[in-house]
């Protein structure tokens, strides 16, 4: 994992056109920001199951941007026939560490890279209702978001 200053026209275009059931990206914006967040899921070559990743901008952390996202992203993988997300993470990210925990995954060491976890979860159908109530509220911080 390494950080880029720019997204090169491959990358940029997997954004902007996703293969309709094996991916999808989220964008958050602000009028007076610009894009603000993004959470993404990529499935796996069997297709039960994806890779997730999501960004924050720094001025937006300890928001709950990034569990509105993270929980919409659940919701439209769910739709999709995704049964399990999955992603690594550094093991030094509490953040995500965090929001993993809150969102029930399971967070376990990378057995082949010690510097990472693994964030795992199995997306149930139907919804508990403390998932029902988890997409009910990030919808709406969701529309409040686009008013910011």
């Amino acid at each position: 994992m390494v950080a880029i200053r720019e997204l090169p026209d491959d990358m940029l275009d997997r954004f902007v056109n996703p293969q309709p059931g094996r991916e999808a990206a989220l964008v958050a914006s602000s009028p007076s920001a610009g894009i603000v967040g993004l959470a993404q899921f990529v499935a796996d070559d069997a297709g039960d199951g994806c890779e997730v990743a999501i960004v924050v901008d720094d001025a937006w952390h300890r928001q709950g941007l990034g569990t509105d996202l993270l929980t919409a992203l659940m919701l439209v993988a769910r739709g999709n026939g995704i049964e399990q997300l999955h992603a690594d993470v550094f093991a030094d990210n509490h953040a995500m560490r965090a929001l993993a925990h809150k969102l029930g995954c399971e967070v376990r060491t990378n057995a082949q890279a010690p510097y990472l976890v693994q964030i795992s979860r199995t997306l149930e159908s139907p919804y508990t209702a403390w998932e029902e109530q988890l997409v009910h509220h990030a919808a709406a911080r969701m529309s409040a978001y686009a008013h910011a």
